[in-house]
């Protein structure tokens, strides 16, 4: 056949064009397995660090509700977005939950601050309402519940948390994905349209990644600085002026 009668090349079904997306996510997930994980021969959080855990949580439930809402705010009337009200509906719960547990713990997130990665992934990139179709299947591809996971099997045993604890992730990333593949059905219809959401879940899972070896960063500065103070109240330092 003359290649000058060939027409240009279809679109993949949207719902095929996820699934690869997602396949493709999943493998470079994979492949990152082979660089030692935030829990690689690491013994259980110490209290410090479960209360840095917490407070990291309490951060990110605020600024997802708020990009949650400003997607749903920047289209009205759109019955797609509709469905992330049934995330912001957990927001106001969680956050409680985790606010009550670390005062039982004597904290507040009162001088707490992220890295500037985690501003950069969720404050920045998702926060945006350029393309929001774009951002609701990037949000739900490159939503990974493996460092929440990792975070749980490093938990004490007795974290006072209930059963139904924002800690617990399994019901939280079934609903991203629902609505990531009701978006790519209604928006990824065309090859342009795929190409940039295809580079946008690509940019969230690199920001995921950085914004994830931050928290292995900070979680490995507290181990040093209890390891430190540690050997100092076993090793007291005698001022050159005593006998």
């Amino acid at each position: 056949m003359n290649s000058a009668t060939l027409g240009p090349r279809p679109a993949k079904d949207p719902t095929a064009f996820f699934d690869d997306l997602a396949q493709t996510v999943k493998a470079r997930r994979e492949a990152l397995q082979q660089t030692p994980s935030l829990s690689e021969g690491e013994c259980p959080l110490t209290r410090l660090q479960l209360i840095e855990w917490l407070q990291f949580r309490y951060w990110y439930l605020q600024e997802e509700s708020r990009f949650i809402d400003s997607w749903l705010s920047g289209t009205p009337g759109n019955e797609r977005l509709a469905g992330l009200g049934a995330l912001l509906a957990d927001q106001d719960r969680q956050s409680q939950q985790l606010l009550t547990h670390l005062e039982t713990l004597g904290m507040t997130t009162a001088t707490w601050s992220p890295e500037s990665e985690w501003g950069h992934w969720v404050s920045e990139f998702h926060a945006s309402t350029d393309d929001i179709p774009e951002r609701i299947i990037a949000y739900a591809l490159a939503l990974d519940p493996a460092p929440m996971e990792a975070i749980e099997r490093l938990l004490p045993d007795a974290t006072g948390l209930p059963a139904d604890s924002p800690i617990s992730t399994s019901a939280r990333t079934r609903w991203p994905m629902v609505l990531g593949l009701s978006a790519a059905r209604e928006y990824a219809t065309t090859l342009e349209r795929q190409a940039h959401t295809r580079a946008r879940v690509m940019h969230a899972f690199e920001l995921e990644q950085k914004a994830r070896l931050a928290f292995s960063r900070r979680i490995r500065s507290l181990r040093a600085q209890a390891a430190a103070n540690d050997a100092v109240e076993e090793n007291p330092v005698i001022g050159l002026g005593n006998s």
